[in-house]
């Protein structure tokens, strides 16, 4: 879309100049109507964009909390949980999370998750799982190398995950089993109990032994093991909001955040990280606060000061909340009055070329 001042002196007619500012009028009217009437359905999907967010970032805590250190699948199997997003510095399709099993007297042994809190065709997400595979197979050395600190050439046993709620766990593993099976599909209740479990095919299945994890104690722990929904917070790809909500967790008392204990809050969350990307990654944050109208930067330090009425949690993070959505609703806004203005004035731009040149009556 062109500054309008600067496309009105292109158009060079003045006829099409009054009708283009004729049209562009109505539209200006009809937008501002449009949106007046629809704020309150587009909120309402971005809201539910939110919880599905909320749903994969639960998901991914129940499936990586019994591999953090003390707890139970830990001590039990030796898999570890590692980092998230493996390959997504590489700019390449990843998967969500990676468990390493740090007992080399028994050989190496790395998981690698994808989790997916929903979905309408699960053999699309096989697929993709399948797809994701190949880039680790790719990489392996690399792999090997950054993150597990172990030379090239080493063997090391690989299995891979799909971790869906219990309501689609038979349909994933349906989906795996027809496609050639090596994959194994955990699951995790979508409401209540938090807890894992692993999805055992049944036997008559030609290539169960292909989606069961190969070592005994890691499908004993596996049948079904306590975890926790609120393990992590953010993770690397996570929604917006979710980053934003880690402010909320480094504001004192007196609603002030500064930039350090921001960075310290991202450290526990995103420990794989170097420091360097986790700085970025709260200035980001600080930025977009900023933004969207809940942080005021305080002149001379590296502090900010929440922007709400009151100092309860929940109400500073539905301040938050309705600041993001309102924020990202006028932005969807924009984008569609964009799109429609530059339409509109590329059927100018051909109603001018059409105009013979010594037709133009421009002052």
């Amino acid at each position: 879309m062109r500054p309008d001042q600067e496309f009105i002196v292109s158009l060079k007619h003045k006829d099409l100049i009054e009708e283009y500012q004729k049209e562009k009028k109505q539209v200006d009217i009809d937008l501002s109507k449009q949106n007046q009437e629809q704020r309150t359905i587009r909120i309402a999907r971005l809201r539910s964009a939110t919880e599905d967010e909320r749903a994969h970032r639960d998901l991914f805590n129940l499936c990586v909390f019994p591999f953090t250190e003390r707890q139970k699948a830990y001590r039990e199997t030796r898999y570890q949980y590692l980092r998230a997003a493996p390959l997504l510095e590489l700019g390449l399709k990843n998967f969500d999370f990676l468990l390493y099993r740090t007992d080399p007297r028994r050989g190496y042994a790395t998981i690698f998750g994808e989790t997916k809190s929903s979905f309408s065709n699960p053999a699309s997400i096989v697929q993709e799982v399948r797809e994701k595979i190949i880039q680790v197979q790719s990489n392996l050395e690399y792999i090997k190398r950054e993150y597990l600190q172990i030379r090239e050439g080493t063997a090391i046993h690989l299995e891979y995950v799909i971790a869906v709620y219990s309501m689609d766990a038979q349909n994933i593993l349906n989906a795996v089993s027809n496609s050639g099976g090596g994959i194994i599909v955990w699951q995790a209740p979508r409401a209540g109990v938090d807890e894992l479990g692993l999805v055992m095919p049944p036997r008559a299945l030609p290539n169960r032994q292909t989606m069961v994890p190969a070592f005994q104690e890691l499908r004993r722990t596996l049948l079904r093991i306590p975890s926790s929904r609120a393990c992590f917070g953010v993770l690397p790809q996570s929604h917006p909001l979710l980053q934003l909500q880690t402010l909320l967790s480094a504001s004192d008392l007196e609603k002030k955040i500064a930039r350090p204990r921001l960075i310290s809050v991202l450290q526990t969350d995103l420990f794989w990280l170097p420091i360097s990307d986790i700085e970025t990654k709260a200035d980001e944050i600080l930025s977009l606060g900023e933004r969207i109208g809940f942080l005021a930067h305080e002149d001379g330090s590296n502090d900010y000061h929440i922007l709400s009425i009151g100092y309860k949690r929940a109400v500073i993070e539905k301040t938050l909340e309705e600041k993001w959505y309102n924020f990202r609703a006028s932005a969807l806004e924009e984008e569609e009055y964009e799109k429609i203005i530059d339409a509109l004035q590329s059927n100018f731009e051909h109603k001018r070329d059409a105009k013979p040149t010594l037709d133009s009556d421009w002052p």
